[in-house]
């Protein structure tokens, strides 16, 4: 009998108060022992096979570390009587059970419970639908904002990319108002517009100032080519490669042709005065 536990010490080890124990023991989920002097005493394997079944139901149910800590909170929403927390010892002399019409079951807070964790889960559900929809919104926006621009695929894949890294629930909350939120994404749309807009300005500048340099040179060629008629081939050819080289080195594309055949002009001189012999 020394190894058998109270029902005080029970309870304790279960981690609940002794009324719970009791109506465990009055649904049959666990048996006692009666002393000769009408006492219950509990085998402590059965107390941790109970504890081992109470657990299992917990995890299942996804609540908390214990029976008590379920029935507290939906006994006082039912306006029951609340267990204590912390039962007053017992002595031998244990007080007669309380009505198990007057408390609300472990089995039923649990249901209750796994009940209210359902109707949490929805809500939490629902409101990330929600965030998600709100985002795909805004991405769908931004890329609307691209469907009457001449980009080329590979721009668009870009802001496509662009939108898809940077919209999202950290850059844009949902405390933002949605007409807030939508002048950012266009914002972000517009300035990847605009590099590519530069850039092709950019080089259409370029191809211009290329083409103007192209045909400057062109033409003071052909002044030069004009020029240096009736000389002999040799002189020719070698003081139309020092004008072209000339040329090459010093006309800009916002000169006129006046400006480059001075190019040509001196380099002729050059030539009448003797000088690229005397360099040679």
């Amino acid at each position: 009998m020394g190894q058998l536990l109270t029902i005080g010490q029970a309870a304790d080890r279960l981690g609940v108060s002794v009324d719970v124990l009791r109506a465990a023991e009055d649904r049959g989920e666990i048996k006692s022992i009666r002393t000769s002097g009408g006492h219950r005493r509990f085998h402590p394997k059965d107390i941790d096979a109970l504890q081992r079944k109470w657990s299992g139901v917990r995890a299942a149910a996804r609540v908390g570390p214990s029976p008590e800590s379920i029935v507290r909170p939906l006994a006082r929403a039912l306006r029951l009587p609340v267990q204590r927390s912390h039962p007053e010892p017992i002595d031998e002399f244990e007080e007669e059970p309380v009505s198990l019409g007057e408390r609300v079951t472990i089995r039923e807070a649990e249901r209750a419970a796994a009940a209210q964790l359902a109707v949490e889960a929805k809500a939490r559900q629902e409101a990330a639908d929600t965030e998600r929809k709100r985002l795909l919104e805004l991405k769908e926006y931004g890329q609307e904002l691209m469907r009457w621009t001449f980009l080329p695929p590979q721009i668009k894949a870009e802001v496509v990319a662009d939108l898809e890294a940077n919209v999202t629930a950290q850059r844009f909350p949902s405390w933002v108002p949605e007409y807030q939120a939508r002048d950012f994404v266009k914002a972000r749309v517009d300035a990847i517009v605009k590099r590519h807009q530069d850039d092709e300005d950019r080089k259409s500048k370029e191809e211009q100032e290329e083409r103007r340099l192209d045909a400057l040179i062109s033409s003071a060629m052909t002044y030069a080519r004009l020029k240096t008629l009736g000389w002999d081939s040799d002189d020719q050819r070698v003081a139309l490669g020092d004008i072209e080289r000339a040329l090459d080195e010093e006309v800009e594309a916002d000169w006129s042709d006046s400006d480059a055949r001075r190019v040509v002009e001196e380099e002729l001189a050059d030539w009448e005065e003797g000088e690229p012999d005397a360099e040679d």
